[in-house]
């Protein structure tokens, strides 16, 4: 069994391909995905805390209304 260079360069330039369409799904898909999520939550975050809530979606402990079992006295 003979190895070619020509092979060689064929490998080559398809792992080049692969790494090509990696990095170009990561600067096109990927990461401006996750900085609009990013984005949404601080959006989201910044709302609740506008509006007297927790960012997580409770309510802050000076909210909490009489028949919340979790209120504190």
């Amino acid at each position: 069994m003979r190895v070619v260079g020509s092979e060689f360069v064929q490998f080559g330039v398809m792992a080049l391909g692969f790494v090509v369409i990696f990095a170009l799904w990561m600067a096109v898909v990927y990461l401006p995905g996750r900085t609009m999520e990013r984005w949404e939550g601080e959006a989201r975050a910044e709302e609740a805390r506008s509006e007297g809530r927790e960012p997580n979606g409770r309510r802050a402990r000076n909210n909490l209304s009489a028949r919340d079992p979790l209120a504190r006295s």
